[in-house]
């Protein structure tokens, strides 16, 4: 059975080429025919890196087919207002350590693939993305690519949140290519490259190995 990935959420699809790990705005109420899809391809992990408050807000409905986690990236989803300041926030969210390991680990140590997402599928998602990839060797080209395909399929999101609230810069909402790279080239700057990153939060070789073999090669 064959599904376009991307009907799953308003912001969906899979993070590399390995088909076993995809990335998502919020998920709820699956239809049928992506049941049926998930379920056949293996893919039955659903990890919500929102905070535990969001979550009460906007609840993540599944069948009981599917194993969910909440697995909070960082305390809220607040973006600073200023686009110059989106790279070091990201940066800052990666340096929660034990939160990234948590969520690294949680992907790696299962034998199904896995739906990783938080609200608008670009931000916290997009940072463990990022790791996921450029952990599998991806270029920047095509990490940034991906990245910024959420300016796509966010966009009527994005002018509705900037008709109320104005206090944001559209840099600061928008996924552009500058944010991603400052951040991985600062984690790249500070651990040489994401693989020690992965080394330094506590993942084992066999953790980053199964992380590499799920998201594929070019």
């Amino acid at each position: 059975m064959n599904m376009d990935v991307s009907k799953l959420a308003e912001n969906s699809r899979f993070i590399g080429k390995g088909n076993n790990l995809i990335r998502s705005s919020l998920v709820s109420n699956l239809s049928k025919e992506a049941t049926e899809y998930l379920l056949k391809s293996n893919i039955t992990n659903f990890i919500d890196l929102r905070s535990p408050e969001e979550v009460l807000k906007l609840p993540c409905s599944l069948s009981g087919e599917f194993n969910y986690k909440n697995l909070p990236l960082c305390d809220n989803g607040r973006l600073p207002h200023n686009g110059s300041e989106i790279a070091e926030f990201y940066y800052k969210v990666a340096e929660g350590k034990s939160r990234v390991q948590r969520v690294l680990k949680a992907i790696a140590n299962t034998d199904s693939g896995t739906v990783i997402f938080c609200r608008s599928g670009k931000d916290r998602t997009g940072i463990i993305s990022a790791l996921l990839l450029s952990l599998g060797g991806y270029t920047d080209k095509y990490i940034s690519g991906d990245y910024t395909l959420s300016q796509k399929n966010l966009q009527k999101s994005i002018d509705s949140y900037l008709l109320l609230h104005p206090e944001y810069e559209r840099d600061a909402i928008s996924p552009c290519e500058k944010h991603i790279m400052g951040f991985l080239n600062k984690v790249r700057s500070n651990y040489t490259d994401v693989k020690n990153y992965c080394r330094e939060i506590g993942l084992t070789e066999h953790d980053i190995s199964s992380l590499i073999n799920k998201v594929g090669s070019l």
